[in-house]
């Protein structure tokens, strides 16, 4: 198996909206995670890791054998937070 992170791109929304639609995944992270997980989801998620790159934050797709199948993120922390971040990731059962 081979695994790789790369930048997020629209065109994994398929691929991710798949595994993402898993209701362990979402009770396993932030209330935020829509269940059932949609394409326009996926699409919606990407952006949003695109536009958090463009303010520095970094957010990656977990690639596995080429395919993406998961995410990972480190999130700055602001204001009393500024001196922390979070660790975030999840990763698509088979």
């Amino acid at each position: 198996m081979k695994m790789q992170l790369a930048k997020w791109r629209e065109e994994f929304a398929g691929e991710i909206a798949v595994y993402a639609n898993n209701k362990k995944i979402g009770d396993n992270l932030r209330d935020g995670f829509p269940f059932p997980y949609t394409e326009k989801d996926a699409l919606e998620y990407i952006r949003g890791c695109t536009e958090k790159e463009e303010k520095g934050q970094f957010c990656r797709a977990i690639i596995l054998d080429g395919l993406p199948a998961g995410s990972i993120g480190i999130f700055a922390g602001t204001n009393i937070y500024k001196k922390s971040a979070e660790l975030g990731y999840w990763l698509g059962e088979p």
